[in-house]
């Protein structure tokens, strides 16, 4: 299951209890995955301002969040982020970032 989370801020998903929602609702459905789409890439004229992450503000949010709430363990096995790759008229740019969830089956 993939989840587009772009246009929403951090205190409307993460710091609100509906992350933990959107991970049980996914569990309860018999997925395997959840993929949350979460920030876009770099190569779109704007500077980031996490250089070492690879992410922003929301990602850290979604990472910590998944890491470090004891609740939302009963049902992810790990989690992972990553970016995902285009191509662009030859050239590579980062599309999204996202965090990848294993749920527990």
């Amino acid at each position: 299951m993939k989840i587009d989370l772009h246009g929403y801020h951090p205190r409307e998903i993460v710091f609100n209890g509906t992350l933990a929602k959107i991970v049980q609702q996914a569990w309860q459905m018999g997925e395997s995955e959840l993929t949350l789409i979460h920030g876009h890439g770099r190569n779109r004229g704007i500077s980031p301002g996490f250089v070492n992450t690879n992410t922003g503000y929301f990602g850290l949010c979604i990472r910590r969040a998944l890491r470090n709430d004891r609740s939302l363990r009963r049902w992810i096995k790990y989690t992972t982020h990553r970016a995902d790759w285009i191509q662009n008229g030859g050239k590579t740019e980062s599309a999204a970032h996202t965090v990848q969830v294993l749920l527990l089956r």
